[in-house]
């Protein structure tokens, strides 16, 4: 499966989106990983066709993803149980996904890690 590491920019466009993403950038920064925190004129030199409603954000240099869609496949090619979940609006469900997505995908690898053995 593709890497792709190019980086990430998380984008606040009101007062909640800032602040929790504020609080990732500062749980981030105290552990010295690689993050710089953009104005929204910033973040938008970067990323020039970003909505001008952006007010502030996130760039995490070394971050990197894989495709989503390619990686339900995967999971469902291997039979390893996962949930796929919507969510309205911006990045503020990023609590969610920290608190409880990756947590249920950790332990379903790892499961699935154990049964390979």
């Amino acid at each position: 499966m593709p890497l792709d590491t190019r980086g990430t920019m998380v984008v606040g466009f009101h007062r909640d989106d800032t602040e929790r993403i504020r609080r990732v950038y500062s749980f981030r920064e105290s552990r010295g990983l690689p993050v710089q925190w953009l104005s929204g004129s910033e973040a938008r030199e970067l990323e020039p066709l970003l909505s001008p409603k952006a007010s502030s954000a996130m760039w995490i240099p070394e971050d990197h993803q894989i495709d989503n869609r390619r990686l339900v496949d995967a999971l469902e090619q291997q039979g390893i149980p996962h949930r796929y979940e919507e969510f309205d609006g911006t990045h503020s469900a990023i609590d969610w996904r920290l608190d409880h997505s990756l947590p249920y995908l950790a332990s379903a690898l790892k499961n699935a890690a154990g049964a390979a053995i």
